[in-house]
């Protein structure tokens, strides 16, 4: 994955740029519900993202708000077969709920519900094999084209 990540998100598609060895960067389709993992080789890996990779076993909310990057974050607790995840959000950073609802991989429909479609500011996400916390530095709206969600010219598609 890297060591440091762009994430870009409009209101059907988004996309996650990585500086790391194995990913490249991640861009998720709305109109197909498609997931692809894009490596350094330029070849990417297509993912169908009604497909559940955890099961979600519960979620829970904290009633203690935490201060990150200024803000005032809310944080559930995400329980699943495999993997804890804690999402820290601000509900003023949020996409519509509705175009992501069939984005079923890593629970993302599932997160986005439960936090009124707020979008994480810090991750910490806990496995048996290894932790990875996420976190914001700067959070910047901007206005993206569609051409960002498409995929780079010379990448190769396979399963």
């Amino acid at each position: 994955m890297g060591k440091e990540q762009d994430y870009y998100i409009n209101a059907l598609n988004y996309l996650s740029i990585c500086n790391g060895a194995v990913v490249e960067s991640q861009l998720y389709n709305n109109a197909t519900n498609t997931r692809c993992t894009i490596a350094p080789n330029k070849r990417a890996f297509a993912k169908d993202a009604a497909t559940i990779d955890d099961e979600l076993i519960g979620v829970k909310h904290t009633p203690v708000d935490t201060l990150i990057q200024g803000r005032k974050c809310k944080k559930p607790i995400i329980s699943n077969s495999y993997s804890e995840t804690i999402y820290y959000y601000d509900p003023t950073v949020w996409v519509a709920v509705a175009p992501f609802e069939k984005h079923r991989y890593g629970n993302s429909a599932t997160i986005l519900k439960e936090t009124g479609g707020a979008l994480p500011i810090r991750r910490v996400y806990k496995s048996t094999a290894f932790t990875m916390i996420s976190e914001a530095v700067a959070i910047e709206p901007m206005e993206l084209g569609e051409d960002i969600f498409v995929l780079p010219e010379g990448v190769v598609v396979g399963n």
